[in-house]
């Protein structure tokens, strides 16, 4: 009786496992496919985009975000065939199209402050990776 108990337990916590998971997975998929829409929605409140502007804007993230996540899929599917992907420079040239494209819907103005804005998130970016970088070197190895 206690053997079909704690095989029933185990049963009950496996599945309560797979469903966390599988939870976790979606929300990362789902972010990903919202990407574009929250980088949007960061441009209009930083920049005060015009409704015209924000549907332009909108449509260079999917853009983006659609042509990086092909990219993303061709390197993948190279590792899983064992080969390593060559660096390219696809995604900076998809970036800079972007960038190019950005800066044709923006003011002058617009432009200047979302350089600085990439600026600041850059230097922020880069301070939490030296601070994480530092907290692995601390850390003790086991």
């Amino acid at each position: 009786m206690m053997n079909t108990m704690k095989k029933l337990m185990m049963i009950v916590v496996a599945t309560a496992l797979v469903g966390t998971a599988h939870a976790q997975d979606s929300k990362a998929h789902e972010g990903r496919a919202n990407r574009a829409e929250v980088r949007t929605e960061q441009m209009v409140k930083v920049l005060g985009l015009t409704p015209e502007q924000a549907t332009k804007v909108r449509e260079l993230n999917e853009r983006l975000d659609k042509d990086l996540a092909k990219l993303r899929e061709e390197h993948a599917t190279a590792r899983k065939t064992g080969e390593r992907p060559t660096p390219s420079g696809q995604g900076r040239e998809m970036k800079a199209k972007f960038e190019a494209d950005l800066k044709a819907v923006l003011t002058p103005e617009q432009w200047t402050k979302w350089e600085e804005h990439q600026q600041v998130t850059k230097a922020k970016r880069m301070e939490m990776r030296e601070h994480h970088k530092t907290k692995l070197e601390a850390a003790p190895n086991e």
